[in-house]
């Protein structure tokens, strides 16, 4: 009855909001400061710091790809970047780590030495870092400073500046010790209160004559700057300048000249705090500018209010935009669409960045579970996301790899596309990759893309591929100790756990006898693998990265070391083209994995909407998006193969070239012999072959990430001898037993 109750006033309630019976304006977001983007000059390839010159111009120190060092200044009448300073002709070849300014005609930088000239792992391990106070006229001072009471190899303790006061060098190196330099390269303090604290510093930034130094555990350190002894800040400040453990990649600080205003940029918000009143004041939230996914930033405020931020995306590329008040405001139509992936992804940022582009009424942003610098687990970045779930506040859009469709669907926590989806885009899709992500009550998942394993090489190594044991056996009788290389170890291991891995798992129980034949063939592989560089395989993740290699460049070993054969993951054209042309013009054959005569395949990018989203309309056009167009930044990715048929068709088909072409050319040593990688594409009937065997190919069994990363990992402990043969099969059983009960 309380359920009747409930979902009667619940219907009541959604009537009133219809028909206007709860009149309340729809909100409205609005922002006071105008983006524009600032293009910046072709050739850069790192943003170092930015001044405003006397005349009010803005001046970028930044690296080109021939020059570090560049000092670019904008022509507010032109609009253009004009070079201003000189070469710096005797750091050639030598790579940047730091460089900053230091007024408007000098910089500080740090370098290694002729790193592009390192042609071994132990030159590069002897590389020494130069520090240098330049002038604009490329007049270099070299500093010698003496960093010895950080850690014990040199190379290691690199100098990062971080504050210029009184012609003072305030910075520190990678063992966290706080020093100051004067202009010479004389040791004036050094300050070892951070090191113990087992922290790292954020940023440091001088105000009212105290250097407050942020660090990444949300603590502020105050010292004094000409003793470095610590001293007592200001509370109001230390609290403004605190720094939360998911910003410090986002987080950026920029103290005006005269010393009135304090600008802080987080994941969030830009902010701005008034010293002389101890006021602060949010300027705008980030959500709604193009600032998403980037790092390293770095932030100028103009006179006249202007403010400058440029970053780095994860993909390299680097951008910079203005921000201009307006006082009549601006609306935001509409929140964000958040799209979720648990770890990062560039694939997925250049989907979002090309929605953004051709819907630019409609926000996208990525959000992250985890990354490699936040120090977070994926355990506590599943917690998180499952708690915002419940609580109404989580992503629209999740990317399901690493997370289990069915505890989310079991749980209600996902909607049914079938009613966000137009019915036309979801016919292009294999309905064997759907299936998998269907129940009766509706379709809960897609994955936009697909992989496939199998092998090219000899006719008669190709015919026993599918009995694993006898493949192993005749690779071993080739003698040819790196027959599996180390780039193709993953996915000899792929292939291993595709082919074999549904005969150790049914119904959730485990085959222990199947499983201790699975290792076996794991350390037969181990042991036959290397590389023709002599070196062999010790790594402690043995096994547990995800596949490296396309076939374009998988066949290089073919020819380069005329190996019998090739593992090959399918992930792109290249991979299909390679291998016609070995077999049509050289006589291989090729095989795929499969399972009782079917196909086997991998999805991958799995996609899904939280149920409590209410974006529906947001939501279908991005989907509809990443269905369609964004399917060819899929196969440009070079990790998957679109699931779409449409594009599947033109990507692999090519009815006017059947002639081969070089896919790539490659060579070795001093003067390589540069050899061509040729391919050809299929035709129709190549195509319509294939597509017969998608249409009944079965997705990967137990391909769920905690269960593939326990057996692999279990494999691993047992090739590097890590555990015994029963000791490693007896711990994946007993962790497979609870990750089912689970």
């Amino acid at each position: 009855m309380l359920k009747k109750i409930l979902k009667t006033v619940s219907v009541i309630l959604i009537l009133a909001q219809i028909f206007g019976c709860s009149k309340k304006d729809e909100e409205k977001n609005i922002t006071y400061y105008r983006e524009e983007a600032v293009s910046l000059p072709d050739d850069i390839i790192m943003f170092h710091d930015m001044i405003e010159m006397p005349n009010g111009n803005i001046s970028i120190l930044a690296d080109t790809k021939t020059e570090i060092g560049r000092i670019f200044e904008l022509n507010s009448d032109t609009n253009s970047w004009e070079v201003k300073n000189e070469k710096w002709e005797s750091l050639e070849n030598s790579v940047p780590f730091d460089e900053k300014f230091l007024e408007e005609d000098s910089g500080f930088a740090s370098v290694l030495y002729n790193a592009l000239l390192a042609e071994s792992e132990e030159d590069a391990s002897s590389l020494r870092p130069g520090y240098f106070v330049i002038n604009k006229d490329g007049v270099i001072e070299e500093l010698t400073l003496d960093l010895s009471e950080g850690y014990e190899s040199e190379e290691y303790n690199l100098f990062t500046l971080m504050e210029n006061y009184n012609k003072q060098l305030i910075g520190a190196d990678n063992a966290q010790l706080i020093y100051s330099f004067d202009m010479n390269g004389n040791i004036k303090y050094i300050n070892k209160d951070i090191k113990t604290l087992n922290t790292e510093i954020v940023k440091m930034i001088e105000i009212e004559d105290l250097i407050y130094t942020v660090l990444d555990n949300g603590e502020v350190y105050c010292m004094e700057p000409g003793s470095g002894v610590m001293a007592e800040g200001n509370n109001s400040v230390i609290e403004y300048l605190q720094c939360e453990e998911e910003d410090y990649t986002s987080y950026s600080l920029y103290k005006d000249p005269a010393g009135g205003k304090l600008y802080k940029l987080t994941k969030e918000a830009l902010y701005c705090y008034d010293l002389g009143k101890k006021a602060e004041e949010k300027l705008f939230d980030t959500r709604f500018y193009d600032l998403k996914n980037g790092n390293n930033f770095q932030m100028l405020v103009s006179k006249d209010g202007t403010v400058y931020l440029s970053y780095i995306l994860s993909s390299g590329e680097i951008r910079m935009s203005e921000y201009t008040y307006d006082k009549n405001g601006i609306e935001v139509r509409k929140e964000p669409l958040t799209v979720y992936s648990l770890t990062e992804n560039y694939v997925l940022e250049k989907l979002v960045d090309a929605f953004n582009v051709e819907h630019p009424d409609t926000i996208a942003e990525v959000t992250y579970g985890y990354t490699s610098d936040d120090g977070k687990t994926k355990e506590d970045a599943v917690q998180l996301l499952n708690t915002e779930l419940l609580s109404g506040k989580g992503p629209d859009i999740i990317i399901m790899d690493g997370l289990s469709e069915e505890s989310y669907y079991s749980e209600n926590m996902l909607k049914d596309l079938n009613d966000i989806i137009d019915e036309g885009h979801m016919q292009k899709i294999y309905s064997n990759m759907l299936h998998p992500y269907s129940k009766q009550e509706g379709q809960y998942a897609i994955p936009l893309g697909f992989q496939i394993y199998g092998i090219i090489g000899k006719k008669e190594i190709v015919n026993v591929f599918k009995d694993t044991d006898a493949f192993l056996g005749m690779i071993e009788a080739e003698n040819t100790d790196f027959v599996i290389s180390d780039y193709n170890l993953s996915e000899s291991a792929n292939i291993l756990y595709a082919q074999n891995m549904s005969k150790c798992i049914s119904d959730k129980n485990v085959n222990k006898e199947n499983l201790r034949e699975l290792f076996g063939y794991f350390k037969r592989i181990y042991d036959i693998s290397g590389n023709s560089f002599g070196e062999n395989n010790k790594n402690d993740s043995l096994f547990e990265y995800y596949e490296t290699s396309s076939m374009d460049t998988a066949v290089q070993w073919i020819y380069y070391d005329n190996l019998p054969f090739v593992v090959a993951p399918y992930f792109n054209k290249d991979s299909f083209f390679a291998a016609k042309y070995l077999c049509d013009k050289e006589g291989y054959a090729q095989e795929y994995v499969s399972e009782n005569g079917d196909l086997v395949y991998a999805d991958k990018m799995v996609v899904s909407v939280s149920g409590q989203s209410a974006k529906d309309n947001e939501i279908s056009e991005f989907l509809e998006f990443i269905l369609t167009d964004g399917q060819d930044i899929i196969c440009q990715s070079l990790q998957m193969l679109p699931s779409n048929r449409d594009k599947l068709s033109g990507l692999l088909v090519d009815q006017n070239h059947q002639e081969p072409y070089a896919l790539s050319e490659f060579g070795y040593g001093d003067n390589p012999d540069m050899i061509s990688i040729y391919g050809i594409p299929l035709n129709q009937t190549d195509f319509e072959n294939f597509e017969k065997k998608l249409g009944t190919a079965k997705k990967q069994g137990n391909t769920e990430i905690n269960v593939k990363d326990i057996v692999l990992k279990g494999a691993g402990d047992y090739c590097l001898g890590d555990k015994s043969l029963e000791d490693a099969v007896g711990n994946v059983t007993n962790q497979m037993v609870l990750q089912f009960k689970e």
